[in-house]
């Protein structure tokens, strides 16, 4: 791979999200490839609170287990 691909990679969107944001994940890290495909962990739907003035739920709070995730996606190693 040449110098300028590895730059043009480092200053594309999801560069950002894989490396520096840690909030994407390689599709099939089993296989050890680098995938043209990445995916973003996803939000659970927002459930209705009568209890809470809050209109919108905290980030932490919609997110989709980490160890669900995990399983589905790296063999269940959360460390990734």
């Amino acid at each position: 791979i040449s110098e300028a691909w590895i730059k043009a990679a480092q200053k594309s969107p999801v560069y950002k999200l894989v490396k520096e944001w840690g909030v994407a994940l390689p599709l099939h890290p089993e296989y050890r490839t680098l995938p043209m495909v990445w995916y973003v962990p996803p939000l659970s739907p927002i459930l209705q609170r009568v209890t809470s003035d809050v209109y919108l739920p905290d980030a932490h709070e919609m997110r989709v287990p980490v160890q669900y995730l995990a399983n589905l996606f790296t063999a269940g190693n959360t460390e990734i």
